[in-house]
């Protein structure tokens, strides 16, 4: 059967081709990654510092931040958008970012590939998520990043940003900070950091450290696990494995089914009283082959697994 594609079928690179590059075409490539998404476009990039004319090395270091929690990354323009160009500072928040993106490149991929096998979206307005919160309706200034993370962007020079989280709980992604959702906040943000939340019970799999895709075999993964009340699933598309996990106020259940991949998972939120594998205790330094299902019973630990 043949038939035409349309944006939607292309990788997109939309740019930022404006009169001025500042804060506001910033704010403005925000405002356009979300409703070129809403208008059935998932994949998308800006010109990160801008296309014309030079950028300021905050300007760079704010863009650059975005534009790595987006569904690929492309630095281009029309003068030099080299981050060694901007200062060190920039270099150091490049290397950061790059390698973080590069850790994350298993929850990225496979968030590709939900858009097409559930019909969703990989830049997410928070009100697609949260339609019936009116907080949510208009709000342009961040968003989710696939399903589990939400990112705000800082998009002016005084490094302040207001934050919006809807109900729930959402943990800091760099230090575990738990925040109760609902609420408005504000805080200053360093030049070095982009505020990102991870909603309750998520499951994300992160990757090793790479300097490009392929530079390590990909068959070892961490599987992290933020558990609140409630459920939580994460299915591997690109491997075929599923993780779903059940806790409670004082038991975390995860299944995982069976997979070639050598998976740590890390649990996030919890202090484990002890631990089971498949009904048998098990103490620390766990290496479990076979294993099917794992019980934390209770502000983190880890565990091997591999089939």
């Amino acid at each position: 059967e043949k038939r035409l594609a349309g944006s939607q079928e292309i990788i997109r690179f939309t740019g930022a081709v404006m009169r001025v590059t500042d804060f506001g075409s910033l704010a403005s490539s925000v405002k356009g990654c979300l409703n070129l998404s809403l208008s059935g476009i998932p994949f998308w990039s800006s010109d990160i510092g801008g296309f014309w004319f030079e950028s300021s090395p905050e300007l760079y270091i704010r863009w650059l931040e975005f534009g790595m929690f987006c569904s690929h990354a492309r630095f281009h323009g029309f003068y030099s958008r080299e981050p060694w160009d901007f200062g060190q500072q920039a270099v150091d928040v490049y290397r950061k970012y790059a390698g973080l993106r590069y850790r994350l490149i298993p929850y990225i991929y496979n968030q590709a590939l939900a858009v097409r096998e559930e019909d969703t979206l990989i830049h997410r307005p928070v009100f697609y998520d949260y339609p019936s919160d009116l907080n949510a309706a208009g709000l342009d200034t961040q968003y989710l990043f696939g399903k589990e993370l939400m990112v705000i962007p800082v998009l002016n020079e005084d490094n302040s940003v207001r934050i919006y989280l809807p109900r729930g709980q959402w943990t800091d992604f760099y230090d575990d900070t738990v925040e109760e959702g609902g609420k408005w906040m504000e805080q200053v943000v360093p030049l070095d950091k982009i505020p990102v939340y991870v909603r309750e019970n998520a499951i994300i799999p992160i990757g090793p450290e790479m300097e490009y895709i392929g530079q390590k075999e990909d068959d070892q993964w961490e599987i992290h696990c933020y558990p609140m009340e409630g459920k939580g699933r994460l299915c591997s598309y690109e491997h075929g494995f599923t993780v779903e996990m059940h806790a409670s106020a004082d038991r975390v259940k995860i299944d995982c089914t069976r997979t070639d991949m050598n998976l740590t998972f890390v649990l996030h939120n919890i202090r484990p009283a002890g631990v089971q594998a498949d009904g048998q205790d098990i103490g620390s330094g766990w290496t479990i082959k076979g294993l099917i299902s794992i019980w934390a019973i209770g502000c983190r630990t880890m565990i091997s697994i591999w089939s």
